[in-house]
């Protein structure tokens, strides 16, 4: 219904086409004027159509600004896909900007408040931990470090008066913060969040706890959470605490992150891939409670693919899989680089190993076909 006003309302600005007897109308509400016919609205006074233009306009960019978590859309087919999932244990591996933690974000809020973004109606699963009857339910977000991500990152990206993304504000190339007032206890920000203990209590009791990497692991042993997301891979002894947590709930576990492109920290981050990544790739071999998602830098659709080229012409071939496409960097050999104990494909296109396959099983860097996967590491052959 408002969207059908808004579509409509752009009308008042031009110019009649028809003449007749003008409509005796003055200061007409907005949503009344959405259900005059062509000829009624063309016989409205003009500055009267452009006020009423102006009207809609400003109430178009409150609407936006106030139920940005029912207009979400995700950034890219693949990260739509992880609103989907139903098992326990969730691992996104992306590049950078690939909009892997705000798809985590918003998953958490619709979970925590039973909103259902109108692109995700439909096909949203009920089997998940979404409040019915008022339930509140429990969620911890772990980040990485509270001074340099909790302020100027994950606030920003929760408060529904801040702009995240690309200029003008309120274009299609962002979002406004996904907390809405209705979601806050009073409509307050200030009412619901506290500073110190680091949580938000949403209007219907559920509340959201931040931590941090770099707090000790028995500080996670405490509490029982139907979802934990992690904001980039935590030390292990974190994820192992935290998914206790979860215990007596049958709850989810999301990790949400860009493996390092440093050695000692992606050798550092390997258990990521070995316990989530690779058990949760399709296929055969997948374990049934772990399912993990990869999402590329050039996929999101609100980044500009020029930008995104300037910024990665100075990366390395290595560089460049892991911030762009979200490569484990672990898996290559640290003397022999191309050496590989997984299944890797190789493209004779290129010349190299290729991390992306792109449609009809192409190589996603040069568009050819000639592919194969190797590995070099074989199984011994059982005794005879």
């Amino acid at each position: 219904m408002v969207t059908t006003g808004i579509e409509r309302g752009f009308k008042f600005l031009r110019p009649p086409r028809y003449r007749g007897q003008q409509v005796n109308q003055q200061h007409m509400d907005i949503f009344d004027a959405k259900d005059l016919t062509d000829l009624e609205i063309a016989n409205i006074p003009l500055d009267e159509r452009v006020r009423m233009a102006e009207e809609l306009v400003s109430f178009r960019t409150d609407y936006k600004r106030s139920n940005q978590l029912l207009l979400y859309e995700a950034a890219s087919p693949d990260a739509r896909k992880i609103h989907f999932t139903t098992a326990k244990e969730i691992c996104v591996s992306g590049g950078n900007r690939s909009s892997k933690t705000e798809t985590c974000i918003v998953e958490a809020l619709i979970q925590g408040f039973g909103v259902i973004p109108y692109s995700l109606q439909g096909d949203y699963h009920w089997k998940k931990h979404l409040p019915e009857q008022g339930h509140a339910i429990r969620i911890r977000v772990v980040i990485k470090n509270l001074v340099t991500v909790l302020e100027p990152i994950l606030k920003p990206k929760l408060q529904w008066w801040k702009w995240s993304g690309q200029e003008p504000e309120g274009g299609d190339d962002g979002h406004w913060g996904w907390v809405s007032p209705t979601m806050l206890i009073d409509g307050s920000w200030d009412k619901s969040w506290s500073e110190k203990n680091r949580t938000l209590t949403l209007s219907n009791g559920t509340t959201v706890q931040i931590m941090s990497h770099d707090q000790d692991p028995e500080d996670f042993s405490g509490g029982s959470f139907h979802l934990i997301i992690h904001d980039e891979g935590p030390p292990h002894a974190i994820y192992r605490e935290n998914k206790m947590r979860t215990l007596d709930t049958r709850g989810q576990l999301l990790m949400a992150m860009t493996p390092p492109d440093e050695e000692g920290a992606a050798w550092a981050a390997a258990w990521v891939y070995d316990e989530l990544y690779e058990k949760g790739q399709p296929g055969p071999g997948r374990d049934p409670e772990i399912e993990s998602f990869t999402l590329f830098t050039e996929s999101n659709r609100t980044l500009s693919q020029d930008e995104v080229s300037t910024v990665s012409k100075g990366l390395t071939d290595a560089e460049r899989e892991v911030r762009l496409h979200g490569k484990f960097l672990h898996l290559t050999g640290r003397i022999y680089p191309l050496y590989s104990d997984r299944m890797q494909m190789w493209c004779f296109g290129c010349n190299g190993i290729i991390y992306g396959i792109g449609k009809q099983d192409e190589c996603s860097k040069c568009k050819s076909f000639d592919l194969v996967e190797f590995k070099h590491f074989v199984e011994p052959f059982p005794q005879a």
